[in-house]
């Protein structure tokens, strides 16, 4: 049990690392190529600190998990069909890009960035049964760094 429990940690800080690297990434290529596109839309100077931490980091993560992650790939795996999970977590990334709908770009980065959660989420769900918890405290960690790195 204790060897089960070191692998999703292993899987949890793997997936907070690979989130946090692909985010500094595309956002620096998304930058060089669009400009400031991907502000941080919140205005972080109209919230507190306590607030903005409750919904971005708490809330946020745990709904949009259920709704983008959970919901959507457990429906798919459900079906008998070839490369279910391919198309779970296609349809879950699409439905994370459209959920950050506040351009174009964002919708583009949503949808990278919400395959690396589906993704995430699949691991943990094949090998832990613990994908909403995996992808939740990435989700959570990526929206940590955005709130304290990424001011507007």
């Amino acid at each position: 049990m204790r060897k089960v429990e070191e692998n999703l940690w292993l899987l949890i800080i793997t997936a907070c690392i690979v989130v946090f690297i692909v985010n500094f990434f595309l956002s620096k290529t998304f930058f060089w190529c669009f400009g400031d596109v991907l502000a941080n839309p919140v205005d972080q100077k109209e919230h507190s600190v306590f607030a903005l931490i409750m919904v971005g980091v708490i809330i946020a993560p745990l709904g949009e998990t259920l709704i983008t992650q959970l919901l959507p790939i457990n429906i798919i795996l459900l079906l008998k069909i070839k490369y279910k999970h391919v198309l779970a977590m296609c349809t879950s990334a699409i439905l994370f890009g459209l959920a950050h709908s506040y351009n174009v770009y964002y919708i583009m980065y949503g949808f990278m960035i919400g395959f690396l959660f589906a993704y995430f989420f699949y691991l943990g769900k094949k090998y832990h049964n613990a994908g909403f918890a995996v992808a939740t405290i990435a989700h959570a960690f990526s929206n940590t760094i955005a709130l304290f790195f990424w001011p507007s």
